[in-house]
């Protein structure tokens, strides 16, 4: 199930890769005109420079790159996540009783918490 999952993200990110090819490369004579007309020549390399590099790592990525990254090892994906571990479901009743009568007994002998809480009903018989 996990693994049709990303074969399933795999697909979608492959497909949007090449609309995201498409459209860089329908913009870049326009990034060409806008760059030598509108920028300032110090910034024009630098822009430049930089829309180069991202049509080289797009042609880079569509060229199969995406497609010879290895498969995840679902199994040691699921043990380092924990996947189903602390969710509570498997939390033992018993377990889940003593501890709330562990923190009951701990309030009631605390002096701070008794006066606390003696403190809060004769602020309710007061008013």
């Amino acid at each position: 199930m996990m693994l049709n999952k990303l074969r399933l993200i795999r697909k979608e990110l492959r497909f949007r890769l090449t609309l995201h090819a498409t459209l860089v490369e329908e913009w870049h004579p326009h990034v060409l005109w806008l760059a030598n007309h509108c920028q300032p020549s110090e910034h024009c390399k630098v822009l430049l420079n930089d829309w180069d590099n991202i049509r080289k790592k797009i042609e880079s990525e569509k060229g199969g790159v995406l497609a010879s990254q290895p498969e995840v090892d679902v199994p040691l994906e699921e043990a380092v996540l924990g996947m189903g571990a602390d969710d509570g479901e498997d939390a033992d009743e018993n377990m889940m009783s003593e501890t709330e009568q562990a923190n009951d007994d701990d309030a009631s002998n605390n002096p701070i918490a008794v006066e606390t809480a003696a403190g809060n009903n004769s602020d309710d018989d007061e008013s």
